[in-house]
């Protein structure tokens, strides 16, 4: 799949235009966390309910279509599959280019 783990454009254009570096703010870091556990812990369900579960949902994603593609990637590997993290990285402060691969058990 592709797309972002986080994807905020307005927000990443305060980052872009700032004269010095911006860290990356709290909720993006809070849904990558919640992202990986849920993963981690195999919560598929939790996975599907990402609007009402994860954090700062909107914000983060102001509409799905960068998110959705992940659930592509999760999905073709089966009822009883297995995530990695591959790659976690932001780009202009606050668009999560985390990367996570999937396999069947």
């Amino acid at each position: 799949g592709s797309g972002s783990i986080t994807h905020n454009l307005k927000e990443a254009m305060q980052s872009f235009n700032a004269k010095e570096p911006v860290p990356t703010p709290d909720y993006a870091l809070a849904f990558c966390q919640w992202l990986e556990y849920q993963i981690q812990t195999k919560q598929t369900r939790t996975l599907l309910d990402w609007l009402e579960m994860a954090p700062e949902s909107r914000r983060v994603h102001p509409s799905d279509e960068h998110f959705l593609p992940f659930f592509f990637a999760l999905g073709a590997s089966g009822p009883n599959w297995e995530g990695k993290l591959e790659h976690q990285s932001f780009l202009y402060s606050s668009i999560g280019m985390g990367a996570y691969s999937f396999s069947s058990l």
